[in-house]
């Protein structure tokens, strides 16, 4: 920037200084897009961006813990009131270049998912061959109920392998088995693994036959056989 002073008769002599003015960009923050992750495991941000700063910092809402928490790509593992929050804020702050004054920040929300846990099936019973019906029922599972599967022994023993069945309720009706079968549910949460179940077994009987007698005949009184 150039000031002149323009001289006033009589004086000819004009009168001139100079500065320089620099200009600063003020940081660009993007900490990415929202998320998920299991309880338990370590997340990496990996699409966030930063430009313009002179440091960078990332902060939570919660209490889990950085790795790399001047880095724009940290690895966040949630906390424990991460997980009964069911998330947490991860906050990217930008803190900018002199003179400018003023920090940016950008947030992403991360879901933290529990555990997946299979649970327990009620409803092991014994039963006759061919009419039948037994309500097996999940409880004290975690996640959703992907579905149910079924086979007639364990393929570890020897058996089927499992079969599926597309139910995702909590309960299961089971009519006319004519042989043992043993049931299992697969649950998941969020975007953990999946888990199974403890089995439940349907053990068939087949139905009480009386049978028939041979040797009917007609003998003396006394000695006979």
């Amino acid at each position: 920037l150039k000031l002149t002073s323009k001289a006033i008769s009589p004086c000819a002599d004009d009168s001139e200084d100079e500065m320089v003015l620099s200009f600063r960009a003020i940081p660009i923050a993007d900490a990415g897009s929202d998320s998920e992750t299991c309880y338990g495991e370590s997340f990496t941000i990996s699409d966030a961006s930063a430009s313009n700063y002179a440091s960078i910092t990332w902060t939570s809402s919660g209490d889990g813990q950085f790795v790399d928490v001047t880095s724009v790509s940290p690895t966040y593992t949630p906390g424990n009131s991460d997980k009964t929050n069911g998330s947490a804020s991860l906050v990217l702050h930008l803190a900018p270049n002199t003179p400018c004054a003023a920090t940016v920040t950008d947030t992403i929300l991360l879901t933290v998912h529990p555990l997946s846990a299979g649970g327990d099936i009620a409803g092991s019973t014994s039963v006759c061959d061919g009419s039948n019906s037994t309500l097996l029922e999940l409880s004290g599972h975690t996640g959703a109920i992907v579905k149910w599967q079924y086979a007639n022994q364990l393929p570890d023993k020897g058996g089927d392998i499992w079969q599926d069945i597309a139910n995702t309720t909590d309960s299961l009706r089971v009519t006319d088995l004519t042989q043992t079968t043993i049931y299992r549910a697969i649950v998941k949460s969020g975007n953990c693994n999946e888990a199974i179940s403890d089995t439940a077994t349907i053990t068939v009987y087949p139905v009480t036959a009386g049978g028939v007698i041979a040797g009917s005949d007609t003998v003396c009184s006394g000695t006979n056989s």
